[in-house]
């Protein structure tokens, strides 16, 4: 794998660690880079989860008395691609007989079920049309909820520090949108391939 040569003067590259850190790049460099660092932090602060979240309306969903086969039809039939550019979906939420969200479903999720039963693939795929999916979806924990109008530095520093990959949108308390890793990671990149020094 080749490295990336990094900008002349702005980084020093440590052979023995093969990683380039910031170092000192002169004084002309300095307030360049420290303008850029608080310009991408400052953006990450204005943008907030509701612009990068999927509306709960068009985030695919099954009812809780849906079968697991049920929900691998709804997920392979998810949109492959967002109007936002993101990716395909990884889970699925699953609602009461009132539309309410009681819980999510995600692949992990469905890996984890797996091995817990001790079910092969093959006993999986033989039961799938039995299985409810009330039984395997989580019921989302208190740190997998965030304000609507909550920055995406917060949604990051939840997102990690709770290692989730989606959290529930809420506004007054109702869950309006799920903001997904995915859509973060995107966005990071589109900042990050923005950037110019």
């Amino acid at each position: 794998m080749s490295e990336r040569e990094p900008e002349e003067g702005l980084f020093e590259s440590s052979e023995s660690a093969r990683v380039f850190t910031i170092g000192n790049y002169g004084a002309e460099a300095q307030p360049r880079l420290r303008r850029a660092m608080c310009q991408g932090e400052k953006a990450m602060t204005k943008t907030k989860v509701k612009h990068l979240m999927v509306p709960l309306g068009q985030y695919t969903r099954v009812s809780k008395d849906a079968t697991l086969y049920d929900a691998a039809v709804a997920l392979d039939e998810a949109p492959i691609k967002h109007e936002n550019g993101a990716h395909q979906y990884l889970a699925l939420l699953v609602s009461d007989d009132t539309g309410r969200v009681i819980g999510k479903l995600s692949l992990p999720d469905l890996l984890r079920s797996l091995a817990y039963e001790l079910w092969s693939l093959d006993e999986l795929c033989r039961r799938a049309a039995e299985i409810n999916v009330e039984i395997m979806a989580r019921s989302p924990l208190n740190g997998e909820f965030i304000d609507a109008d909550a920055s995406l530095t917060r949604a990051i520093r939840q997102l990690i520090m709770g290692h989730h990959h989606s959290l529930l949108v809420t506004s007054k308390e109702e869950i309006i949108g799920i903001l997904r890793l995915t859509d973060i990671c995107a966005q990071v990149a589109n900042r990050i391939m923005e950037c110019r020094m």
